[in-house]
């Protein structure tokens, strides 16, 4: 009898714990996905749709969307320019409060005065409505607990690196 309830409990675990990991890949999927398609917008100077993906909050701090649009077609300087971002998908997705987040690595290449430059930095992913949508944060050189102030929502588990320096790729 001890035999079948410990098969019985075996065989009704299993597919639990298979739903939750398909459920993490699919979420890892998705936010990376809008990862890129926020990557493309700015590369692509969709600037309304990178808004549409950037933290709601991020945009209050700057000045709203019209101030933002304007300083991204300004750009940084004349001999400066975004060659590409690579994203990688995160490794690791958390739940806090019916909240998903994660951080994405990021690899960005760029010009400066004719000289090639890569950083690599981290994006974090979040979302409050269970991944059906999702906002992003980028960390640049700030620390975790530099953002909690501004994000208090922001798990103590997430993992995240400041932005490098550049570095030349010549």
């Amino acid at each position: 009898m001890k035999r079948i309830l410990l098969f019985i409990t075996i065989i009704t675990t299993i597919p639990i714990k298979t739903n939750a990991q398909v459920d993490s890949l699919k979420l890892k999927d998705l936010v990376y996905q809008k990862g890129v398609q926020m990557v493309d917008a700015f590369e692509n100077a969709d600037y309304d749709k990178f808004l549409d993906l950037t933290h709601p909050k991020i945009i209050e701090m700057s000045g709203g969307k019209v101030k933002m649009k304007e300083m991204f077609k300004q750009g940084i300087s004349n001999d400066f320019e975004f060659i590409m971002t690579e994203l990688k998908k995160p490794e690791t997705i958390i739940i806090k409060d019916s909240i998903i987040q994660c951080s994405l690595e990021q690899r960005q290449e760029m010009k400066m005065s004719g000289d090639s430059y890569y950083i690599i930095g981290c994006l974090i992913g979040i979302s409050y409505d269970l991944g059906k949508t999702w906002n992003f944060i980028g960390v640049a050189g700030n620390t975790l607990e530099k953002l909690k102030v501004y994000f208090p929502e922001l798990s103590s588990d997430l993992k995240i690196k400041s932005q490098t320096r550049p570095i030349r790729m010549n």
